[in-house]
């Protein structure tokens, strides 16, 4: 299956690990991931600021072309 671009959602990847983990992650459905979310309420902790990488170029590949990092 690697590479035939099976999509899935994030709550049906949280089901299929519970499955293989044998355990209960207790979301089950969307109302409960979404009721869960709600729970947690509004980050009031201190933001992080975005990090800041310099900008490389572009290298160039045996034939001319150039790779994306």
């Amino acid at each position: 299956m690697r590479g035939r671009g099976i999509r899935m959602s994030d709550l049906r990847i949280l089901a299929a690990l519970s499955d293989a983990l044998g355990r209960d992650l207790g979301i089950r459905n969307a109302g409960a991931a979404w009721v869960d979310f709600q729970a947690l309420g509004r980050w009031e902790g201190p933001r992080i600021v975005d990090p800041r990488v310099p900008d490389r170029g572009v290298e160039q590949g045996r034939h001319g072309g150039g790779f994306l990092a």
